[in-house]
């Protein structure tokens, strides 16, 4: 790269080439082309670390949430991150979009199948609607899934599974079981609460399978700190029916 970086995120672009976003070290934004194997440097406003990014149906890329720890310490000014921006591959630009409703750090978005963005950062969420450049709040209970990680999945009848990783280890450190179910058509969402017995704790990895309905849930710590080295496999849609019967 052109520029040193860290805690800053990357995504694919459709025509093959990869945008990173400029993270804790940096403000520009780069342009991978596998192609000629080169980087090309995008002037950004500021450094946006952990923030979120998803492509749009049209391809283009909403850029959201994040954090500057440095400027946040001297000038306490989180509240520029409530700004949101669109990068355009077909020109290579960025363009301001609408002002989110609420800060959101360590932020995480995914495109939901009737165009909006489903965006979550700090126990908060809100949906971005690319028609009318607007972001709604969702009242919603997210905060009771953990008080600050929460890592999304589409599920494949387009609803969005959120389970809490605490970002964490440790005997004090709360243990939560609770998942939520997001539904696009009614904007509301559904808690299971200590319905679903995962064995870590914190610092895991999680992937949905190709079903859509399996999330694979990796290493992590359990309540009594230890490092574990298992794959765990749960149904999503099976304790949902579980629960309900």
């Amino acid at each position: 790269m052109n520029e040193v970086n860290f805690d800053h995120t990357s995504i694919v672009l459709r025509d093959g080439r990869v945008l990173v976003i400029a993270g804790a070290q940096c403000d520009v934004i780069e342009i991978y082309d596998p192609k000629t194997e080169t980087f090309k440097t995008v002037k950004y406003r500021y450094r946006r670390q952990d923030a979120a990014a998803s492509i749009m149906q049209d391809g283009k890329v909403l850029i959201s949430g994040g954090n500057d720890e440095i400027y946040n310490k001297i000038l306490k000014q989180r509240e520029r991150f409530t700004d949101t921006e669109i990068f355009d591959p077909k020109t290579d630009e960025l363009k301001p979009a609408a002002k989110m409703n609420y800060y959101k750090y360590v932020s995480k978005s995914i495109l939901l199948n009737d165009g909006r963005v489903f965006i979550e950062g700090y126990s908060m969420a809100e949906i971005y609607d690319p028609v009318k450049d607007k972001f709604d709040y969702i009242d919603n209970k997210i905060e009771e899934i953990t008080d600050k990680y929460i890592d999304i999945f589409k599920l494949k009848d387009g609803k969005v599974l959120m389970i809490g990783d605490i970002g964490g280890y440790g005997p004090h450190t709360d243990f939560n079981k609770t998942f939520g179910i997001f539904d696009p058509e009614t904007n509301t969402v559904i808690l299971y609460k200590d319905k679903i017995k995962m064995p870590f704790n914190g610092n895991y990895a999680a992937v949905l399978l190709n079903d859509g309905e399996t999330l694979a849930v990796i290493g992590g710590y359990n309540e009594a700190c230890h490092v574990l080295k298992t794959i765990s496999l749960y149904n999503i849609y099976k304790i949902i029916n579980n629960i309900q019967e």
